[in-house]
């Protein structure tokens, strides 16, 4: 929210504030027993802490019913689930996963070895190489994060049979962009997997696509990420992929959290609100670590691993794609760098088997209801506070303190995957307590005013001239 919609939203809102309690006050003296007969019906006071109340119903009435879902404060928010991204506990790289680069020294290597590149970024005879290489130390899933939408060339028989044959070796394509390997066929789609990613308006992936509808020559429905994780778990003896009587995808005892357009900070529009997206929870890992161990294709196709290969490969995923800053594959993360996407991937893929196999918490967050409730609650208990201590060092102390504590408990539900609403409370408390200081002062002032005895004016009687 910018500084001009907070002012807005804090104007209005104690001008509403201020509108009730000048109705009630009059309410009440009007229902006074007069004095010229003693008559009249008795009035109760106005209840303690009503301020505090109206106050806090009003704010978050604004904050969540209006200023919320028109989106203004989603920036704010995601900039908030950035923030707590970056700050959990280093964890572990992935050990499951390997990954083969494609840089830009293994372009020129390709050259240099008079190459073919019909692909962008791999050669057929690159990746028959590789292949060849991989196949016998056994990889429980290969995936070729790399587009493949042409025919290979024949002379390369191994590599046909491959592309064709091998149900370890996963392929890509894109809904409403490239088309599938020619290799695979439309009775094979449980071997190609889309490699759509939503970005959020700021081009930062937070989210993970693992369904849609499949086009034409993307006839896939699953994703990428989710046809490796699923061939992977296979072995691991867990219940293939099921839905749920509330329409929730399931993979053995875990359930994928659906996100719906106004979950967590979240305002999507409708085209941004397709298929069957989860949260992305990142590997929190050190600036100078990766999600996987990495080695290039060169380093593979001249045999300088050969030594180390069965233990890199062997019942492992063993992930294929670019990192060459030409290709621009690379996409803004919570962490405010770009990462390649075959490391998003990676990402995404160790968070499916992760959350299956160690019960690695997804990221969740509570129904719209319950969040209103939340709000609300910090917002009243600090207008009580507000409208109790006088002091202005204490009310300062009682916004600072809540905010602390706050922070705190959403941070460690976010260590828990919980996305709690930080940013909607924070706002609905600190305003609230604006409001009640503006509307106890209004309130004090009228008092007064009303309460200052007019001073009656003596009016002058002519004086009657005597005649002398």
């Amino acid at each position: 929210m910018d500084f001009p919609t907070l002012i807005s939203a804090l104007t209005a809102a104690a001008t509403t504030l201020i509108t009730v309690l000048r109705y009630m006050r009059e309410a009440e003296n009007t229902g006074e027993p007069s004095k010229a007969n003693g008559k009249g019906k008795p009035t109760l006071p106005m209840r303690k802490f009503q301020t505090a109340f109206l106050t806090s119903v009003i704010i978050v009435g604004l904050l969540m019913g209006v200023v919320r879902p028109l989106g203004m404060l989603q920036p704010s928010e995601l900039a908030a689930f950035d923030y707590m991204m970056r700050s959990r506990p280093i964890e572990q790289p992935d050990p499951r996963l390997l990954i083969i680069t494609v840089n830009d020294d293994d372009l020129e290597y390709q050259a240099q070895k008079n190459m073919e590149r019909r692909a962008a970024s791999l050669s057929d005879q690159a990746l028959d190489a590789l292949l060849q290489k991989l196949n016998p130390h056994q990889p429980r899933v290969m995936g070729l994060d790399i587009f493949h939408d042409f025919g290979v060339n024949r002379q390369f028989k191994d590599l046909v049979k491959q592309l064709q044959e091998n149900n370890n070796l996963i392929l890509t394509c894109s809904i409403g962009g490239i088309k599938a390997s020619p290799e695979i066929q439309l009775a094979q789609y449980q071997r190609l997997g889309f490699s759509n990613i939503p970005e959020d308006p700021n081009k930062v992936i937070r989210r993970q696509l693992l369904a849609q509808t499949p086009s034409n020559q993307c006839y896939t429905d699953q994703s990428f990420s989710l046809r490796i994780a699923l061939r992977y778990l296979e072995t691991e003896n867990i219940s293939p992929i099921q839905q749920t009587v509330d329409q929730r995808l399931q993979i053995g005892t875990v359930i994928f959290p659906k996100l719906v357009s106004d979950a967590g900070g979240y305002q999507l529009p409708r085209t941004e609100d397709l298929g069957y997206q989860i949260l992305l929870n990142y590997r929190s890992l050190k600036p100078d670590e990766s999600i996987a161990q990495q080695i290039s294709l060169t380093d593979i196709l001249e045999g300088s691993q050969d030594a180390k290969l069965p233990s890199l490969v062997n019942n492992r995923i063993v992930l294929i794609g670019t990192t060459a800053p030409s290709f621009r594959d690379f996409h803004m993360t919570p962490y405010g760098t770009e990462m390649p996407g075959v490391l998003i991937q990676a990402h995404m893929v160790s968070q499916i088997i992760s959350a299956v196999l160690n019960q690695r918490p997804l990221l969740w967050w509570w129904p719209q209801a319950v969040e209103i409730i939340w709000v609300w609650l910090w917002a009243f208990f600090v207008g009580i506070l507000i409208e109790y201590w006088r002091s202005p060092i204490r009310r300062g102390l009682v916004v600072v303190i809540a905010i602390s504590i706050l922070y705190g408990l959403c941070f460690l539900a976010f260590m828990k995957g919980g996305w709690l609403p930080v940013i909607p409370t924070i706002l609905s408390l600190f305003l609230t307590g604006v409001c009640v200081v503006i509307a106890l002062t209004y309130v004090q002032i009228t008092s007064t005013t009303s309460s200052t005895p007019s001073t009656p004016t003596t009016p002058t009687t002519p004086t009657t001239p005597t005649n002398s």
